[in-house]
């Protein structure tokens, strides 16, 4: 059960109790650079929350309001090559003093992608 393990790794990396957690559902699944396969899960919990990052697993919480990273100012898209020698358009997001790349940033256009999109925001969050 995807939403099982979701609600685990979350527990276990941020310290957010699965019954805190209202899922909202599955997004596409991301190949990190690394060769894993991250079926990322998108959920709400209470804000403020008080989370519990476990230090080995997270090196940082950002947390970063969804109207700013929808500004078309916080997306960097960069060409980034490749060992392969092939050449891949990436995202990244500036938050603040932060900057989040890689898979999490893929995970985060996907997610931003839907609520753009979205009629009950009206096309904005």
């Amino acid at each position: 059960d995807m939403v099982a393990c979701a609600l685990r790794e979350t527990w276990e990396e941020m310290g957010i109790r699965p019954e805190d957690v209202d899922v909202l559902g599955p997004l596409d699944a991301v190949m990190t650079r690394t060769n894993y396969l991250v079926w990322p899960t998108v959920g709400v919990v209470p804000h403020p929350y008080a989370f519990a990052p476990n230090a080995r697993e997270v090196a940082a919480v950002i947390e970063a309001p969804v109207d700013e990273l929808l500004e078309p100012s916080a997306a960097r898209h960069e060409a980034r090559v490749m060992p392969d020698g092939t050449v891949r358009k990436r995202v990244a997001y500036v938050c603040g003093d932060h900057l989040i790349f890689g898979a999490t940033a893929w995970i985060l256009e996907q997610l931003l992608g839907f609520i753009a999109q979205s009629p009950d925001t009206g096309g904005a969050a």
